[in-house]
């Protein structure tokens, strides 16, 4: 008697822009809200389900601000059916960490 196996589930996550790389480290860094956006709208045509942001400024370096946030989000949420994940890793303290997550959901 043959065996069924049970199908394996795959959740692939697009990690859109590293935590710590900066543009001299790849050209192909995304930074700017638009190819922060472009780049897991195409990741989620290709069939991740989850999207990790960080936010840039426009020289590159890493930021929380929720002005930023804002330039992006609300078009990955409009685009897609993905599960947003959006980084709350920069900021001494949870409250400053999490400000711009909070100031998307309100």
């Amino acid at each position: 008697m043959a065996t069924q196996k049970t199908p394996t589930k795959t959740i692939v996550t697009c990690a859109v822009t590293g935590a710590s790389l900066t543009p001299p480290m790849s050209p192909y860094l995304p930074v700017s809200p638009d190819e922060i956006t472009e780049q897991p709208i195409v990741a989620v045509e290709a069939g991740a389900t989850i999207i990790h942001a960080h936010t840039r400024l426009s020289d590159g370096r890493p930021t929380n601000d929720t002005e930023i946030w804002r330039q992006f989000i609300p078009r990955l949420q409009k685009e897609t059916p993905a599960i947003i994940n959006m980084s709350a890793s920069l900021g001494k303290t949870a409250e400053e960490r999490l400000e711009a997550v909070l100031g998307l959901a309100a």
